[in-house]
């Protein structure tokens, strides 16, 4: 009976009503009907008790029907499901209706090994059953002369959420659908969304191999931040049989852009990268896919320039036309910075950037193949550039030198000006 009791006050957790379940008058008169008068005690009643059900077992039990005030048929799992997956992750989900407390609303939970492949916005769609009640707080957060172009607000959502993708950022959506309906220029972002009723925020939940609770925290972002070191401790900790070291050509083998293993029945799921070093490079798994695909591009890079070390080293001593430019801005960036500022444009240039970045050793060779054959267009290229650069700014500099009489206004927008022709290099 107790479970039964539980389980209907999933369903006021979920819908966040409290009326699905009987009260406990008529909770009450059910055992009342049912319990003998003469019954004084404990021991009297279990005595009563295994007497009654010899006869008719399910005497004392309680039926869904009986406990429930009133149909309950929508919430279902599909509008308020108990589990998702997302990028191999099994999301636990729970319903809490109690305002003001932290843990009211929609609370995800999952191992902390998790916590780098699931991302905020994928639940910024919460689930199926909450979804209108969020878009109908969001549109009352909207400017009136825009909010009344979308009445009735109910017929709206409705049409909103019959086309949205829900495979798509929530926000973008939202935002196209609005400006499309009033023509209007608004922007549904996280400054409004902040807004919205707690409850409507999804809690982010992290927990141990146990299952045992460890952190929760409205932004998943503070979670990962915060963990980065234990989720970083797994990664190291499972046998991917990928990882090398210290490789100055592609390895014998692919570099997929996931893996998975198991570890205590889960599957883990790691990022591999081509990690630059400063004459080789590592093969590792990470626990971050934008981190890892960030650097596994500079790890390519860094294989393309050891196979471009002849031409590098020519380059390093005296780019071609150098005495053209270098000197002329010398003035505004030091002469072996400048050559390092050159080499690596080259390299970029030589990345061949209409192709992906490669994960074989067949791409790999071809973005060899196509690096050689482009390198000597680059720098002839980047040499001309330079040097009508220096040219311009030789001129400007002389300029800028005659005039006596400028004010500080007028030199200051000047120098404003030729940093954001010229930026700063940062190596």
């Amino acid at each position: 009976n107790q479970k039964l009791i539980d389980e209907i006050k999933q369903l006021e957790h979920k819908s966040r009503r409290q009326d699905i379940l009987i009260n406990d008058d008529i909770l009450f008169d059910f055992y009342d009907s049912k319990i003998s008068n003469e019954i004084m005690n404990g021991a009297g009643f279990e005595f009563w008790r295994k007497g009654i059900e010899q006869d008719e077992p399910k005497f004392l039990f309680l039926s869904k029907d009986y406990l429930m005030q009133k149909n309950a048929d929508q919430i279902d799992d599909v509008q308020f499901p108990d589990q998702v997956k997302r990028n191999n992750v099994d999301v636990n989900l729970n319903y809490h209706f109690e305002p003001n407390h932290p843990m009211d609303g929609l609370t995800a939970s999952f191992p902390y090994h998790g916590l780098s492949q699931v991302k905020q916005e994928s639940f910024d769609w919460l689930v199926p059953g909450m979804i209108r009640e969020k878009v109908l707080n969001v549109f009352k957060l909207l400017p009136k002369p825009v909010r009344n172009q979308l009445t009735p607000l109910p017929k709206t959502i409705t049409e909103f959420l019959v086309q949205a993708d829900t495979t798509k950022n929530f926000n973008s959506e939202l935002t196209q659908f609005i400006r499309e309906k009033t023509k209007s220029t608004l922007r549904v972002d996280a400054n409004l969304v902040k807004n919205l009723p707690m409850h409507l925020k999804v809690n982010f939940m992290i927990t141990d191999d146990e299952g045992v609770e460890i952190d929760s925290s409205k932004e998943l972002s503070e979670l990962q931040v915060e963990h980065k070191e234990r989720v970083t401790e797994v990664i190291e900790e499972v046998a991917f049989d990928i990882e090398k070291e210290a490789l100055t050509f592609w390895p014998e083998h692919d570099v997929p852009e996931k893996v998975s293993a198991e570890r205590h029945g889960e599957e883990i799921v790691g990022y591999p990268a081509l990690i630059p070093n400063e004459n080789n490079v590592d093969l590792k798994v990470l626990d971050n896919e934008i981190e890892a695909k960030s650097l596994h591009q500079l790890g390519v890079r860094m294989l393309l320039t050891l196979q471009l070390k002849d031409r590098i080293k020519i380059l390093k001593k005296t780019p071609p036309q150098f005495d053209r430019y270098g000197l002329s801005l010398k003035t505004y960036i030091e002469t072996n910075t400048l050559k390092e500022n050159f080499i690596e444009i080259v390299l970029n240039e030589c990345m061949n950037w209409g192709e992906p970045v490669p994960r074989t050793k067949v791409n790999f060779e071809k973005l060899v193949t196509f690096a050689k054959k482009r390198i000597g267009e680059v720098i002839i290229e980047l040499s001309n550039s330079l040097t009508s650069i220096a040219e311009s700014y030789h001129a400007i500099t002389l300029a800028l030198k005659k005039q006596k009489h400028l004010t500080a206004i007028v030199r200051e927008d000047i120098d404003e000006q030729l940093e954001l022709l010229l930026p700063a290099y940062e190596p």
